[in-house]
């Protein structure tokens, strides 16, 4: 007992104190949001296409302007209506109350519904009451936190008012929480983590049964999830998208972080692009392959320009991959190449929700090609299954590719099945496949 004791003291002064060790390691369990079971699973409605259409469209308008230098630097960022994405459980407060949030790797504040609510979307959760936990203080507007946009000084204290696409908006109170960490079958604190307490939200519905009451940010943003954390986890996190089949039962994964998140011996790496006052992770891409036949991209196709447009990220926030402009015509002439001898009929955009190509299915067809991205020292293979959709009931399937504004954007939907280890210690991604 006296041991346990012992350990546990330890484990605590591991987690707060300014010089703590960084080989802690917890996981959170990750949870694929409904949608996208209904999408691998072939069985989306006609509205729920669009919708993922629209919401990967609208989130490439955020990232570009957020990596644009001269925007205006209040977060403009997407509304994940059902979007096909995925959740961790996270528990903070001095009851230990567990809340669901999104993980999104391109937005930095954490965020949950408070209460007083002024305006509240749906939540199956109690709304979390600051007021109710003696762990919970609001940041004074006279931290240092508070002097740049999106957060700004009122009444002592410290607000953020952030807009995210398609008229959804987050307002709050910046705050400070301990959030109870999961290490060694038990729960141990990280005292006054930053976190936003918003009580004024419109415009959202992250899921159809109202279990997400917020957002996990886990980008660069010293505000993070992930930077928080930074002095314990080692800047070292990690995960695996469960790929989902209609014959595969919805499971879930692990979000793991520090000695947690594991390097597979068949890994490869790729670096992190560091990019001043830009919070995304941004990867170097060379070239695409479809089915195993490089495209031949001239050098810079793919590069970050400098004022902000161009360049290759990887964002768990979109579902759906979108290729920059310059590229998208080479890539779909691509496809279109590969399906012409196999004479399958083509369907008409307008019935595939904004794929371009798009085939009448046949039962005995099965030759669907994968896709590579040639990054810097690494090719990520997309598997046939997650790179294209599947309409089961209108019997046709589209090769899961959107046209970007000037970005490359990597979503969620062509990273399942791989192990992602994040290690921004030293500005590196490492991937590998594996079953999630």
């Amino acid at each position: 007992m006296a041991r346990a004791l012992f350990f546990l003291l330890l484990t605590l002064l591991f987690l707060d104190h300014p010089t703590a060790a960084k080989n802690v390691g917890f996981s959170l369990k990750l949870i694929p949001m409904d949608i996208i079971s209904s999408f691998v699973s072939k069985n989306l409605s006609k509205t729920d296409q669009m919708k993922l259409v629209e919401s990967s469209k609208a989130r490439a308008d955020y990232l570009e302007v957020v990596s644009n230098p001269s925007a205006n630097k209040i977060n403009f960022l997407v509304n994940r209506f059902n979007s096909g994405l995925y959740a961790v459980k996270v528990v903070l407060g001095e009851r230990k109350e567990t809340r669901m949030l999104q993980m999104d790797t391109s937005t930095g504040l954490v965020w949950t519904q408070c209460a007083p609510c002024v305006r509240c979307f749906n939540q199956s959760d109690p709304i979390f009451n600051g007021n109710q936990s003696s762990t919970y203080r609001k940041i004074p507007s006279n931290n240092s936190a508070c002097h740049t946009p999106p957060y700004r000084r009122a009444n002592g204290q410290c607000l953020y008012g952030l807009k995210y696409g398609r008229n959804a908006i987050t307002q709050g109170v910046l705050s400070q929480e301990t959030f109870w960490i999961p290490y060694k079958n038990t729960l141990v604190p990280k005292q006054n983590m930053v976190f936003g307490c918003s009580n004024d939200n419109i415009n959202f519905n992250f899921d159809r049964l109202g279990k997400v009451s917020g957002i996990l940010g886990m980008s660069r943003a010293p505000e993070s999830f992930v930077k928080q954390l930074d002095n314990v986890i080692g800047g070292r996190f990690s995960y695996c998208l469960v790929g989902i089949s209609n014959t595969k039962r919805i499971t879930t994964s692990l979000l793991s972080f520090g000695s947690d998140a594991y390097l597979p011996s068949n890994a490869i790496s790729t670096p992190i692009v560091p990019v001043s006052n830009n919070q995304n992770y941004y990867l170097n891409l060379n070239d695409i392959s479809v089915a195993g036949n490089r495209i031949g991209f001239p050098p810079g196709t793919f590069s970050l320009k400098r004022d902000g447009t161009g360049g290759c990220i990887i964002d768990t926030g979109t579902m759906v991959t979108l290729i920059a402009p310059s590229a998208y015509g080479r890539v779909i002439e691509a496809f279109q190449k590969y399906f012409q001898p196999f004479n399958l009929r083509k369907v008409r955009s307008k019935t595939s929700q904004g794929f371009e190509v798009c085939f009448e299915m046949k039962r005995t067809f099965t030759q669907y090609p994968p896709m590579t991205f040639h990054f810097q020292g690494a090719d990520l293979v997309v598997k046939p299954q997650f790179l294209h959709f599947f309409d089961m009931v209108a019997n046709y399937s589209c090769v899961a590719l959107l046209k970007g504004n000037t970005k490359t954007i990597l979503g969620s939907m062509h990273q399942q099945d791989v192990r992602f280890v994040y290690d921004l210690k030293n500005n590196a991604l490492n991937f590998a496949p594996e079953n999630c």
